[in-house]
């Protein structure tokens, strides 16, 4: 099983525009909403591969519900901590015309302190029964800053799995520092963590040798159609992005996370991962909003990609 922590899940609305423009009135041409959040969504990419799979986190309201019991249906186990007040909206703007989206995110509920312990001790016991734990997202605006750091020493005191880091700002930085096996900032989130502008591939590879240096295992970094890097202690891979019609990248960076997921899973070689993992993406952002392509649609670029490997 392949559990994911969701801590500040959300409804993606996306409201699509022609030729959206700031200080002045916009008429939205179609609106389409997604229950979401990035372990949220790893799950469902998981699950259209038949990967067993656990969300965990926190929950609430109404909307929370509807995640819930949407979740149930894909036969994913939802095992969250309830709390009060409502799951947020987060507002997507696809300008249609320009090719633009701009992402307008709600903080979230509040949760209590003793919640917060019971979300340890809930990951700690699935931990026993994962094969790997991914963390990703943002997190509500009261829940302290190095949670992911805390999780990721519980689990480290439990059981020896992978465990795998996707956020950004502060949660990344404190989580970097708990050293997880595998982290996956995109290029500016990796530049937010380290202070170090990359103006080139050359320059991110240096950078993640940095963060292998610190204990880090695995650093990937997705550059948008620039492709990703990912960087061992003994390797360099460069992944290619195959050249698609974009409607949408939100929810991208979650797929080729779930796509890198599955293939470590199955035993897949570096390679032949980051092949999967680029696939997804690239069928993601074929598609509007923030619905996960099927099985079909995300194995059909794996011959396009190209990965080369340079030993360090």
């Amino acid at each position: 099983m392949i559990t994911t922590v969701t801590l500040n899940p959300a409804i993606d609305k996306t409201l699509y525009i022609d030729d959206f423009t700031v200080n002045s009135i916009n008429r939205v041409k179609r609106i389409k909403e997604t229950q979401s959040g990035k372990g949220i969504n790893v799950s469902r990419l998981l699950q259209r591969f038949g990967i067993p799979c656990c969300c965990t986190g926190f929950m609430a309201g109404e909307k929370g519900r509807q995640i819930h019991e949407s979740l149930c249906l894909l036969n994913i186990k939802s095992d969250f901590i309830w709390v009060e007040g409502e799951v947020r909206t987060n507002i997507k703007i696809a300008d249609i015309k320009n090719n633009t989206f701009t992402d307008i995110n709600e903080t979230g509920f509040n949760v209590k302190e003793y919640e917060i312990e019971q979300l340890i001790e809930k990951v700690k016991e699935l931990s026993w029964k994962s094969r790997i734990i991914i963390m990703s997202g943002s997190i509500p605006g009261n829940v302290p800053e190095d949670i992911y750091s805390t999780l990721i020493k519980h689990i480290r005191q439990e059981k020896d799995i992978p465990v795998i880091l996707d956020t950004s700002g502060q949660f990344l930085r404190y989580g970097a520092e708990a050293r997880p096996d595998i982290l996956k900032p995109n290029i500016h989130e990796l530049e937010e963590l380290t202070g170090v502008k990359c103006f080139n591939k050359h320059d991110v590879i240096q950078v993640c040798r940095s963060l292998n240096k610190k204990g880090i295992k695995i650093v990937i970094v997705t550059m948008g159609e620039a492709g990703a890097v990912a960087v061992t202690d003994t390797s360099v891979y460069e992944v290619n992005a195959p050249k698609v019609q974009v409607m949408s990248t939100v929810g991208a960076g979650d797929c080729f996370l779930g796509g890198f997921c599955y293939g470590i899973y199955n035993g897949f070689d570096m390679e032949n991962a980051l092949k999967m993992a680029a696939s997804c993406a690239s069928a993601k952002v074929t598609m509007e909003g923030t619905e996960i392509p099927e099985k079909n649609e995300l194995l059909k670029f794996i011959t396009d990609i190209e990965v080369k490997e340079y030993n360090i």
